[in-house]
């Protein structure tokens, strides 16, 4: 009896004391707001002690902010104080995120126990302008995201082209100058992405409008590639328009209503390839000359891009085209493994006996390479079209003079030794009928070399002029007048033009380049004075001491 009696004595204190450590563990309460923003300067949180004694020693555990003070030495019963909330944390990431505040202290009233308080929830949104929007005055009108590969608008996928049209408008009554639009993409741990995307327009991730006059409306365009090496995930994109004269922070927007979440990002997912049959994808295709005739050496060349989620460790590529006889085969053996990438490089001739017309080439991908067999192989080719012109035309070239083209030349470069040289060809048909000119360069080779002929056949209504343009690299040593000849060949009969280039040698120190320039004689004579006067002095300077 007496033992069950103790062992209801012991349990009945445990209970108090339970009952008390509950009670006390509620005497601290924190209040605070419920979101705030990176342009929060300055926000307040409640700390009150709502039980019988004092609580000392409190102290704060926080994630997601900075608060002021970060200790408390006591707070009385029924009493409260405020705590700052300064800012977001430092490594606070873009977009919407929980941050919490919790306290602790030791309650005089329960035996110093040691209690917590409530953990205070908070949502943070570190949004794009560096301290929040500001001025009021640009607002973005829309974003428009436009999508022309395999994903869609919002769901990417590597070589896709993206477009991004940002309209902005300045809403004040007065012109706002130097007036920034600048894009970001954010990945899941809140690092921006956007300088691994491979952009098309010069500015890139940042594009000036300049000034944009009280109730105009300008439009920066973001045209970029999604990298084939680019982590699958999901990504927030987002916009902001500042003023670079009146400073980010008085003058920023980066929140519109064409955003899905929030009104500050659009949600993008990209994702590698999953259909076996497109693993492989063909770009960056160049074809020179992109226009060719009959007898012609063609060179294409492109990059063989592995955009699936599997790698590969050998892959077969072929360009293919009967008419042309066109059946080239590479083998990539290195590893491809994803998002990797290797240039391939194939030169065939048009045969004699084409016709004027566009050949289409294929480009196809054979992998998942095992003992000696592609077991996959492309869906679809790839297709190449290669125009073919001027073959009707071709012929030994008479030099009669019957053809009514007429050949002018200008330089539009400095013509100097080991250097790049320019010429710009105008061809003007004075015939009263269309005329097809195969266009050749010779007479060159002893001097320079040519890069380039930007159109090897042209096609010129009666009247018509076009201009083609020929680039060269001089020789290191070429100096003086040198000459090539331009042919424009049409059936038997060529037209030429011989043109006269007159080369600057390479620039160095010599009596002949000093010999027809009497001012650089006289320098040179002064400088030598200066340098026989100032040997005299230190001689006599020398002998003195």
């Amino acid at each position: 009896m007496k033992r069950t009696l103790l062992s209801l004595f012991a349990f009945t204190v445990l209970a108090v004391l339970t009952l008390s450590l509950s009670s006390a563990a509620l005497s601290l309460q924190l209040v605070g707001p419920s979101t705030l923003t990176n342009s929060t300067s300055l926000t307040s949180i409640n700390v009150t002690n709502t039980g019988n004694g004092t609580v000392t020693g409190i102290t704060f555990e926080v994630s997601g902010v900075q608060i002021s003070p970060t200790t408390i030495a006591s707070l009385s019963s029924n009493s409260s104080t405020l705590i700052s909330v300064t800012k977001l944390s430092t490594d606070t990431r873009f977009g919407s995120q929980t941050a919490t505040v919790k306290a602790k202290g030791t309650d005089t009233a329960a035996n110093s126990t040691l209690i917590e308080s409530n953990v205070l929830g908070l949502t943070t949104e570190n949004t794009f302008c560096r301290s929040g929007p500001a001025g009021g005055n640009l607002t973005l009108d829309s974003i428009d995201i436009s999508n022309e590969g395999e994903g869609d608008d919002q769901d990417w996928q590597p070589l896709d082209k993206i477009t991004i049209e940002v309209r902005v408008r300045n809403t004040g009554d007065k012109d706002i100058s130097d007036v920034d639009v600048k894009l970001g993409l954010f990945d899941s741990e809140g690092r921006n992405q956007v300088g691994d995307l491979d952009f098309s327009n010069t500015d890139e991730e940042t594009i000036s409008l300049g000034r944009i006059n009280d109730g105009d409306r300008e439009t920066a365009t973001f045209e970029f590639t999604v990298p084939a090496d680019i982590s699958s995930g999901d990504y927030k994109l987002t916009v902001k328009a500042y003023s670079t004269k009146l400073g980010e922070s008085n003058m920023c927007v980066d929140r519109a209503e064409d955003f899905d979440t929030n009104q500050i990002y659009d949600s993008i997912s990209i994702d590698q390839e999953s259909d076996e049959g497109k693993f492989i994808a063909f770009t960056d295709v160049s074809l020179n000359p992109n226009t060719a005739t009959c007898g012609d050496s063609v060179d294409l060349s492109f990059d063989a891009v592995n955009v699936g989620d599997e790698d590969q460790d050998q892959t077969r590529v072929t360009a293919v085209n009967r008419e042309l006889g066109v059946d080239l085969v590479r083998e990539i053996r290195q590893d491809l493994d994803q998002g990797d990438r290797s240039n391939i490089r194939f030169t065939f001739n048009v045969p004699r006996s084409a016709s004027d017309k566009t050949y289409n080439i294929e480009l196809r991908a054979d992998y998942d390479y095992n003992n000696g067999v592609y077991r996959e192989s492309s869906d679809e080719a790839t297709i190449v079209p290669l125009k073919v012109a001027g073959c009707a035309t071709t012929g030994t070239g008479s030099g009669s003079g019957t053809n009514p083209v007429v050949i002018s030349a200008s330089l539009e470069s400095d013509a100097k030794a080991g250097q790049p040289m320019t010429v710009k060809v105008t061809l003007t048909n004075r015939g009263t009928s269309s005329q097809t000119e195969i266009v050749n360069v010779k007479g060159y080779d002893a001097w320079a070399s040519l890069d380039s002929i930007s159109d090897r056949v042209v096609t010129l209504s009666a009247g018509e002029s076009k201009d083609i343009t020929l680039k060269f690299t001089v020789d290191n040593a070429a100096s003086g007048d040198k000459t090539f000849t331009i042919d424009a060949q049409s059936g038997a009969s060529t037209q030429s033009k011989d043109v006269v280039v007159s080369i600057a040698g390479a620039q160095g120190f010599s009596l002949g380049s000093l010999s027809g320039n009497p001012l650089i004689w006289v320098i040179g004579i002064i400088n030598v004075v200066l340098i026989v006067l100032i040997i005299v002095v230190a001689v006599r300077l020398s002998q003195r001491s």
